[in-house]
């Protein structure tokens, strides 16, 4: 049914956490699918432990071949999967024991769909606080106009794919260091595909924030900023692409917060779209 795949990058004691969770699911029929992006050997005997008990449990070392990061990671763990749905997670999400056996019940009522958005809270890990205070779009449509907004309801792990979907949008962008479930969200929302938005107030996966050495935890810092800076260039290439009118919007705002807060002024946006030094930029793999 289910295929799991979660890339990590050492924090194996968050990483044995997330299993964990899935050890306690109720609903027994999905692979697990670990992908190494590049872990030190400390820590990972661990994570052994659980592939020798668990036929559930996969361990795959990111290749050479396949680009660093966590993009690269869960693409390269795509292609390995083996049933007919498939689920990213973060190496640090929660899942509660009904998570699996509730998504189920979904698909089999919709089973002309291809992706499931679902319901995200929010776990902080610093002041160990569960958060589901807030009510999600419940159309494509709607959450098209909160990320207008700069408002995001869901995360990796929200999402629910038919396997042959995600590859057919080809699945993450490998140049991406951030954004990337934008990036996605906005290939798969322009698509002909079935969508089905979550509308209950139920939650049973919740993203950690405020983790140490998370990617999140660095948004502060110069490099995470030109990486975001770097992602929406990317963006509006393909928003310009497919003549989306109405994410220009949102990249347009995005542009003009970014160059006010970090360049003192607000950048033209068509004169960054029209500079080759630029686009150049955009095609940089960090």
């Amino acid at each position: 049914m289910f295929s799991i795949i979660i890339p990590f990058l050492d924090r194996i004691e968050l990483l044995c956490e997330t299993i964990q969770y899935f050890k306690k699911q109720t609903y027994k029929d999905w692979e697990l699918i670990l992908v190494d992006d590049g872990s030190c050997e400390k820590g990972l005997e661990k994570v052994f432990l659980f592939i020798e008990t668990d036929k559930h449990i996969r361990y795959l070392k990111r290749p050479e071949s396949v680009p660093e990061g966590g993009n690269g990671a869960r693409n390269y763990g795509m292609e390995q999967a083996q049933n007919d749905w498939i689920i990213f997670y973060d190496s640090d999400d929660i899942l509660l024991p009904d998570g699996l056996v509730e998504r189920k019940k979904v698909i089999d009522k919709n089973n002309s769909t291809d992706l499931f958005i679902f319901k995200t809270g929010f776990f902080d890990q610093k002041n160990n606080k569960y958060n589901n205070n807030y009510k999600m779009p419940d159309s494509v449509e709607k959450l098209v106009d909160a990320f207008l907004n700069r408002e995001v309801y869901f995360q990796t792990g929200s999402m629910v794919w038919k396997n042959s979907f995600v590859k057919e949008i080809k699945g993450w962008n490998n140049t991406l260091r951030c954004f990337q479930d934008f990036d996605i969200f906005l290939r798969a929302s322009n698509s002909t595909r079935n969508i089905w938005v979550d509308s209950s107030n139920e939650i049973f996966h919740y993203y950690r924030i405020n983790a140490a050495h998370s990617i999140a935890s660095a948004y502060k810092t110069k490099t995470y900023k030109l990486h975001a800076f770097t992602a929406s260039l990317q963006i509006e290439h393909y928003v310009s692409s497919k003549r989306m009118n109405n994410f220009k919007i949102f990249v347009k705002n995005y542009f003009v917060e970014w160059s006010v807060l970090h360049l003192g002024f607000a950048f033209p946006l068509h004169f960054v779209l029209k500079n080759p030094f630029y686009k150049n930029i955009s095609k940089i793999v960090f």
